[in-house]
């Protein structure tokens, strides 16, 4: 199991997040949907259910109408569940960059989680003394998939400010000399 995937599994072990039914194979094929450039900041062992966008938040851990049973990853990328009925695999996923929402309802014992999305609606069910924990992560992964990247914007931001340097050499602003030294600052950067 690779690293991040093996230090999520083992802090859910010890905050007994992991579910007995599932087996070491549920986890093992989970790991097959990551990507390398993934890190896993969160296992757990919900019911998870993609829901439509008009059904109401509930929170009733025995009702598992339209959830099942899975490994439920938060990645610096998506949040993932991945489930396994008789002989058959599924894979529900909302990538990060299109959450739009998220609202929770909490129990005594247990919290529904509601992620929406563009296109659909996570819903996973949670014990209430986590809701807080993974609301936060989610929200924590979401604001650093939508910021910005300065490493990846820089040679076209140094680009510009190089044009921009440009026009100041030509309006008799800066001299041929201000003007290399400046560039050269630039392009030592990129």
């Amino acid at each position: 199991m690779r690293g991040d995937l093996q230090k999520a599994y083992d802090d859910a072990k010890k905050a007994g997040r992991l579910n007995p039914m599932i087996g070491k194979g549920m986890y093992d094929f989970a790991e097959t949907q990551l990507s390398d450039g993934e890190e896993v900041l969160y296992l757990g062992a919900p019911n998870v259910g993609i829901l439509s966008t008009g059904e109401a938040l509930k929170v009733n851990a025995l009702d598992i109408k339209n959830k099942t049973a899975g490994v439920l990853l938060i990645t610096s990328k998506r949040l993932l569940h991945c489930s396994k009925i008789l002989f058959s695999t599924k894979v529900e996923q909302i990538t990060l960059e299109n959450i739009n929402n998220m609202e929770s309802k909490g129990g005594l014992l247990f919290s529904a989680l509601r992620v929406q999305s563009v296109t659909n609606v996570m819903e996973i069910d949670i014990p209430s003394k986590e809701l807080n924990t993974v609301s936060r992560i989610i929200s924590e992964a979401i604001e650093r998939a939508k910021a910005p990247r300065t490493q990846d914007n820089q040679p076209q931001s140094a680009i510009d400010a190089i044009k921009k340097l440009g026009e100041l050499r030509d309006q008799g602003i800066l001299t041929e000399t201000e003007f290399t030294k400046k560039k050269e600052e630039l392009l030592s950067r990129i």
